[in-house]
């Protein structure tokens, strides 16, 4: 979406989160239509995401801009697989490394 940025469709809450670990992103309003041009492409029952609210999200942690990427990672794990995932900066390269033994796991049992 920008650099380092990435966001979530909160159905529930009717909002899409956006975070920017290095709150950087000044592109914010070509983000925000580019994602609901994209989420009411082609399908007219997509409308309803026109009515929900962006939620901006940058951390009050310092991540250095070589971290964003495994910060942006952490986010996508804690959105999509497991939300009491604590994310800080302590914990930036115990899942670098966990994150690269399992894709160099996949690779070597033929992904």
């Amino acid at each position: 979406m920008g650099y380092w940025t990435i966001g979530f469709c909160d159905n529930d809450n009717k909002e899409i989160k956006l975070f920017d670990p290095l709150g950087i992103e000044s592109q914010d309003k070509l983000i925000k239509k580019g994602i609901i041009s994209y989420l009411t492409k082609g399908n007219p029952e997509n409308a309803k995401f026109r009515k929900y609210r962006f939620k901006n999200y940058t951390e009050s942690e310092v991540y250095d801009h070589v971290d964003s990427g495994i910060y942006i990672l952490m986010q996508a794990y804690k959105n999509c697989v497991k939300p009491r995932f604590l994310i800080s900066p302590d914990a930036i390269e115990k899942f670098r490394v966990k994150t690269l033994y399992y894709l160099l796991l996949e690779f070597y049992n033929g992904y």
